[in-house]
């Protein structure tokens, strides 16, 4: 609303028109279907429709938060403070309060994963004598215990196939979440050996931390722990810009380098002095190359 200069009127009715939109459910956990990965998208798509429909004059109701029926009552009923929708505007920002994954896999799975990554950095570790792994994490982690992996979702849920493959792999990214790694035999005899139980201890700690350790067992050698508080990509524990540029680079450099788009250019334009008409215009040239196919 902001970058297309609407009015305080019309700010509202894009508030309104956003609100009434339908949000996403996590029923796809039950059945492993690929829906979530729309969810933010279709989200943002439908910010951005809404700006474009109040722009045009299409009004949404004006006090969509907190009015009877509203937003606020739809999703909480009488336990809401909705004082907490301002407190701070304009001096907090809660963009700067969210995490960033550095794994293409569930939050859940991303301490076990430090962990594994900080045993290998160590230098003691020797994969093929591992005789088991240990991971001990806050009960709701604890559930993504899942052996048997057939599909991209039960890959990226399962923390003994996070750890097998981070183990064999290194720090995972999108190859590791697919069909030739998961049926690798060496993967799955070691996701078997990982088990995973929830510790009192740490899930006291959780949500204001995601603490996980591992315990690890070679044959020959004393077993090895490892423990993080809080996985890398937390507020309080944040990625590097170089890490942030890396992921992005990552995974756009196959999208936008056939269109003659260069990413570390929109790289240095997003983390310099570019505004975002800068940033804009450099992925002007990935929309000519789509239109044109």
């Amino acid at each position: 609303a902001v970058l297309r200069g609407l009015s305080a009127e019309q700010t509202a009715s894009a508030f309104g028109v956003a609100a009434c939109h339908a949000g996403g459910l996590f029923a796809f956990l039950q059945s492993g279907a690929e829906v979530k990965r729309v969810h933010a998208g279709k989200a943002a798509r439908d910010g951005l429709l809404s700006v474009e429909m109040a722009r045009r004059g299409l009004t949404g109701p004006p006090e969509i938060f907190d009015s009877v029926p509203g937003y606020f009552s739809a999703f909480a009923g009488d336990a809401y403070d909705g004082s907490r929708l301002v407190d701070g505007l304009g001096v907090q920002w809660a963009a700067l309060n969210t995490y960033v994954k550095p794994y293409p896999c569930c939050r859940h799975l991303h301490g076990p994963i430090d962990c594994v990554l900080a045993a290998l950095e160590a230098g003691q570790l020797h994969v093929p004598t591992i005789d088991s792994v240990e991971v001990m994490t806050y009960e709701v982690a604890s559930h993504h215990a899942g052996i048997d992996v057939g599909t991209v979702l039960e890959a990226q849920l399962s923390i003994p196939y996070a750890v097998a493959v981070t183990l064999l792999r290194g720090s995972p990214g999108l190859l590791e979440f697919t069909p030739e790694v998961w049926q690798d035999p060496r993967v799955r005899d070691l996701a078997r050996r990982v088990q995973v139980r929830s510790d009192e201890a740490l899930t006291s700690r959780y949500p204001a931390e995601r603490p996980a350790e591992v315990l690890i067992r070679q044959r020959g050698a004393p077993a090895l722990r490892f423990a993080v508080a809080q996985p890398l990509g937390e507020p309080s524990n944040p990625m590097t810009d170089a890490q942030l540029a890396a992921k992005f680079t990552t995974l756009t450099s196959d999208i936008l380098l056939p269109a003659g788009v260069d990413p570390d250019a929109v790289v240095d334009s997003a983390l310099g002095t570019g505004s975002v008409s800068d940033v804009l215009g450099l992925l002007r040239g990935y929309e000519r190359a789509r239109a044109g196919s």
